[in-house]
């Protein structure tokens, strides 16, 4: 059988012209007697073209889905969501609560989101965060002083509710606190 090397059409040995695309096929310069994987390939998406268009939109969804997010990935962006939210739950609160003891709120230097071993399994859609670190405040005579703290924040429903915090003072400052 030969086939011509312009389209890959199957032509008849006396044929002069391919009777697909035109070529001429004299004295068997633009014949070939066997058909290579590039023809193949390239007869059967000019046999078949909506079969091809539906494999190459298969292989490409494939591809998609691999490069997609793993449940880890998406595990771990969770945690981080519910973190960033936690914490900014925990910082309200630090402020709002050092205003009550009578000091200014300067800054938070240190934040450290623990989230608890029961909800770290599972990722569900609530649960609890430890965070403790050190928060920056100004005394009364405007002294700046790093305090310890510490509290936890629930989350349910993307609510993030902060309770039981403990602020440690130090002397001279606990004489400060109302």
């Amino acid at each position: 059988m030969n086939y011509c090397s312009s389209c890959g059409n199957q032509v008849e040995g006396g044929n002069r012209f391919c009777g697909n695309c035109g070529q001429n096929l004299n004295f068997n310069q633009n014949t070939v007697k066997a058909e290579t994987p590039l023809h193949k390939m390239n007869h059967f998406i000019k046999k078949n073209p909506i079969i091809a268009i539906i494999v190459a939109i298969t292989v490409t969804a494939i591809i998609v889905m691999a490069i997609k997010d793993t449940p880890a990935k998406s595990a771990d962006k969770t945690l981080k969501h519910h973190q960033k939210h936690a914490i900014e739950a925990a910082e309200s609160m630090l402020e709002q609560r050092i205003k009550l003891h009578g000091f200014s709120f300067v800054k938070v230097k240190k934040m450290e989101a623990t989230l608890t071993e029961e909800e770290t399994i599972n990722l569900q859609p609530s649960g609890n965060f430890f965070i403790k670190g050190i928060v920056q405040l100004k005394d009364k005579q405007g002294k700046k002083h790093d305090v310890e703290y510490s509290l936890d924040v629930d989350f349910r429903e993307n609510r993030y509710k902060p309770y039981d915090l403990n602020i440690w003072y130090e002397y001279p400052l606990i004489d400060q606190v109302k």
